[in-house]
């Protein structure tokens, strides 16, 4: 709702974490989704396929300060597509969708 990105309701949650409460709403968020379809996720967003050592390397920065247990950690390995988007403020979210698994990663780092 934050960023204005419409994500299909079609999804159960497998994982979230934070790293707590805050008055002015900004912080880290950490939010794993399986869908059913990928059609459904995929369809929404102009996603660009492919890895991107930058995203990846700044996403392990937020799930290393939030301590994420490595098994909901999003293996790089696999074949995945990714979204950003970026604010004036330098807030950031990250979608990191691997298709094989249907599973929707989204990495907030607000400031």
């Amino acid at each position: 709702m934050n960023w204005s990105i419409k994500l299909p309701s079609t999804y159960k949650e497998v994982y979230s974490a934070d790293n707590g409460p805050s008055f002015h709403g900004d912080g880290e968020r950490y939010h794993i989704f399986d869908y059913k379809n990928s059609d459904d996720i995929e369809l929404p967003l102009k996603w660009d396929d492919g890895n991107n050592v930058s995203i990846e390397s700044a996403i392990n920065h937020v799930l290393n300060s939030l301590t994420i247990p490595n098994e909901y950690v999003p293996d790089f390995k696999s074949k995945y597509k990714y979204y950003l988007k970026k604010k004036e403020d330098s807030s950031v979210i990250y979608l990191v969708f691997v298709p094989d698994k249907k599973r929707l990663y989204v990495i907030e780092n607000i400031f």
